[in-house]
């Protein structure tokens, strides 16, 4: 609702409503405006500042957005008036969304990915650098990415998904014969940087357009294995000198449609076809290294350590697991210094390897 929004502050107040505030700029002005409903273009503040922040007063039947500006002295911090409401004392979940919005003429294509919700826990994007190019496409792409999170074969990974044109018979005309708007969400290896699979791809041209839509889907992790991710995306065009505008979403409350989910898989997924017992590393080490291993089918795994006399040491791993890249960190800190072995048992397979601690 305001393409030039640099700052947004969010609070909830008791009664369940939210209250937004937000900076943004018009030439040689910074202004604030303050909101109940998104829908609303808000109402302008009586504060100039770049920097927004909702806030409580001694009476928590008051609330206010303190404003700072930083770009010349004398530098200094301004106060709203009384915005009134109670916020809220109790911890709230943020659902965090991040996308772009391309536009030339007529067309305007929208697209963001957001409520990325990965086994109960909210995932929020990369804080963008102050080199990141509003308006630039190459740019903004750089920082449509999420912080690292963990996730496994079984991880519950959700997210939604807003994409399309806000006037697909404009779009038609304006796309004409070669246009076209793209975009591709994929699941990265966050210690590689290799992308593991893609999530989401599509490319709309004149023949293909529609108007906004919300979708919301689960991820199949399956195969990914036990690891540290990041899920980018990328919007691209062949549009002339497009107009861009970088989206940042919030949302404290999920109100996802459970019956409209639909399920997705990874595509091009760099598929584990055979057991695989890696070198650990550090080796030689001290006290501690990390052991990796993959396997392609369900089944019980163990995962044991050895002296150089065929005694056992340590169980590592004894349980069944699924198909998956796995990761064990082994501390050797009450062992002694000297050769010790690894064995993985999986299925009909025995793998051994070697490895050398030094204290």
């Amino acid at each position: 609702y305001d393409m030039n929004a640099q700052s947004v502050s969010v609070n909830v107040t008791d009664d369940g409503n939210a209250v937004f505030a937000w900076s943004s700029y018009i030439p040689n002005r910074w202004y604030n405006r303050a909101s109940t409903e998104l829908s609303e273009s808000g109402t302008t503040l009586n504060t100039t500042g770049r920097d927004v922040q909702l806030c409580n007063a001694d009476k928590k039947s008051d609330m206010y957005v303190s404003s700072y500006y930083p770009f010349s002295t004398p530098y200094y911090f301004t106060t709203s008036t009384n915005l009134g409401g109670v916020a809220k004392t109790s911890p709230i979940q943020i659902y965090y969304g991040r996308g772009l919005t391309i536009g030339e003429g007529n067309l305007r294509f929208h697209y963001s990915l957001g409520n990325l919700l990965v086994d109960g826990k909210s995932i929020n994007f990369v804080t963008p650098s102050s080199s990141a190019s509003h308006g630039n496409l190459d740019s903004l792409n750089s920082v449509l990415e999420t912080e690292p999170f963990q996730i496994s074969n079984n991880s519950k990974f959700m997210f939604t998904e807003i994409c399309g044109f806000l006037d697909s018979a404009a779009a038609a005309v304006d796309l004409g014969d070669t246009g076209y708007v793209s975009y591709r969400a994929e699941l990265v290896d966050n210690s590689t940087g290799k992308v593991i699979g893609t999530i989401r791809d599509a490319t709309f041209n004149s023949r293909n357009t529609h108007c906004y839509t919300l979708q919301p889907y689960q991820l199949n992790t399956g195969g990914v294995g036990t690891k540290t991710v990041r899920v980018k995306f990328a919007v691209a065009t062949n549009i002339d000198s497009p107009q861009v505008a970088f989206v940042n979403s919030y949302q404290y409350q999920n109100q996802i449609d459970s019956s409209s989910i639909q399920s997705v898989s990874l595509q091009q997924l760099d598929l584990i076809k055979d057991y695989v017992l890696a070198q650990n590393y550090p080796n030689p080490f001290n006290p501690t290294t990390t052991i990796s291993y993959t396997i392609p089918e369900d089944g019980m795994v163990t995962l044991k350590v050895y002296d150089v006399l065929g005694r056992e040491v340590a169980t590592l791993v004894n349980e069944a697991q699924k198909v998956g890249r796995y990761e064990v960190n082994f501390d050797a800190s009450r062992l002694a210094s000297g050769v010790y072995f690894y064995r993985l048992a999986a299925g009909s397979h025995v793998i051994t390897k070697k490895m050398l601690m030094l204290k």
